[in-house]
């Protein structure tokens, strides 16, 4: 399916380099940090037990807080 050659680098996660030009890739970095930048920005999720993790997430559907209480109006 891609005419280059490929290197997998975990199952399901293919390395294709020159797959993008680096015009491109610069247009997709430019992309994800203004979807990212709101309305709900990218951050470090605080993982239950305290951990941080390492990557950085941004919502993308409803904005699930964990510690979320419903309560009646």
């Amino acid at each position: 399916m891609i005419p280059l050659p490929t290197r997998e680098i975990a199952p399901g996660a293919v390395h294709a380099p020159s797959w993008l030009t680096l015009d491109e890739q610069r247009h997709l970095v430019r992309a994800c940090r203004e979807w990212a930048a709101g309305p709900v920005p990218i951050r470090h999720t605080v993982l239950p037990r305290g951990g941080v993790m390492s990557v950085q997430t941004v919502c993308v559907g409803w904005h699930w807080h964990q510690y979320w209480t419903l309560t009646r109006v």
